[in-house]
């Protein structure tokens, strides 16, 4: 509340002082610590934002697997089709032997 108040009288002073704006979007973030305090004062938000983090967390651990799979697959692909691929002057595709 009050980096709100703070932005918002250093914003009408630059505008009746004629001074060029200055880039307050650092303030702008900083209302975000508001839903902290909020999630501190309400136990069952602070439950329900504990348990978003933990599935994000194992969430994280699965995507960094299925990246790996990926990219061992993708090098597969490249090792078994390399050079072996033409386009023709169609749009299709043959696989040389």
């Amino acid at each position: 509340m009050i980096i709100s108040i703070i932005e918002i009288i250093t914003e009408e002073l630059l505008t009746l002082l004629d001074i060029p704006s200055i880039n307050l979007s650092p303030f702008r973030t900083l209302r975000l610590l508001r839903v902290l305090k909020l999630v501190k004062s309400n136990e069952s938000l602070s439950l329900l934002l504990e348990s978003i983090v933990l599935t994000f967390v194992k969430l994280s651990t699965f995507a960094v697997l299925l990246f790996m799979i990926i990219i061992q697959f993708t090098l597969v692909g490249m090792q078994a089709f390399a050079g072996k691929l033409r386009l023709n002057e169609d749009g299709t595709c043959d696989l040389d032997k």
